[in-house]
C-alpha cells in the first residue's frame, strides 16, 4: 500500500485546475488505515478494561487476594484468546479487536461470581468453601456459559467474516 501512496505522488496534472497531487480513495484505503491504528488503540481500550476491572474488584470484592486471582484470571483468559486467534488464522484487526473487549467482560463474569460466592461461604477451611462454592454457584456459572454458546453456535453456520469470527473467538472465551 505505501507503493501506492509513493506512486500516487509521482502523477501531476499540469493545466488543469486540481490539487498538484490527487488524492486517492476507496474503501480499501479505509481499512488500511484503520489497521494501522488499530493496535495502539486495542492496548489503550485493554489497558483502561483491565484497570477498571482492578479498581472494581477491590471496591466491590473487599478482599485482596480474591481480587487479584479474578484479575489474574481475566487477563490470562484474554491471553488465552489471543493465542487461540493465532492458531485459528486470525489477525488483530476490527472485528477481533471488538471480540477481545467484549470477551473481558465474559471472563469477569464467570470469575467474579465464583470469587464473590468463595468470599461468602462460610467455613474455615479453604478445601472446604472451594467445595461448597462450586456446589452453590457452579452450576449457575456452567449453565450460563452453556446458554452462551447455544447463542453463538448458530453464527458458525454463517458464510460472513464477522459472524465466523465473532463464533470463533467467543467459543474461545467460553
Amino acid at each position: 500500500m505505501g507503493d501506492v501512496k509513493d506512486a500516487m505522488d509521482s502523477v501531476s496534472f499540469e493545466n488543469i485546475n486540481f490539487p498538484i497531487h490527487p488524492i486517492p480513495y476507496t474503501m480499501m484505503y479505509v481499512q488500511w488505515e484503520a489497521n494501522i491504528i488499530i493496535s495502539k488503540q486495542l492496548i489503550r481500550n485493554l489497558a483502561f478494561a483491565f484497570a477498571t476491572i482492578a479498581l472494581v474488584n477491590l471496591i466491590l470484592i473487599a478482599d485482596l487476594v480474591v481480587s487479584l486471582l479474578v484479575f489474574l484470571c481475566v487477563v490470562l483468559t484474554i491471553l488465552d484468546i489471543v493465542g487461540g486467534l493465532y492458531f485459528m488464522g486470525l489477525t488483530i484487526e476490527i472485528v477481533t479487536s471488538v471480540q477481545l473487549i467484549l470477551s473481558v467482560g465474559l471472563a469477569l463474569d464467570y470469575s467474579a461470581h465464583i470469587g464473590v460466592t468463595y468470599i461468602v461461604t462460610r467455613g474455615r477451611e479453604r478445601r472446604q468453601r472451594t467445595q461448597d462454592t462450586l456446589n452453590n454457584i457452579g452450576t449457575a456459572v456452567f449453565n450460563g456459559g452453556f446458554s452462551t454458546f447455544l447463542a453463538f453456535v448458530l453464527v458458525a453456520f454463517s458464510d460472513s467474516y464477522v459472524f465466523l469470527t465473532f463464533f470463533k473467538v467467543n467459543i474461545e472465551a467460553i
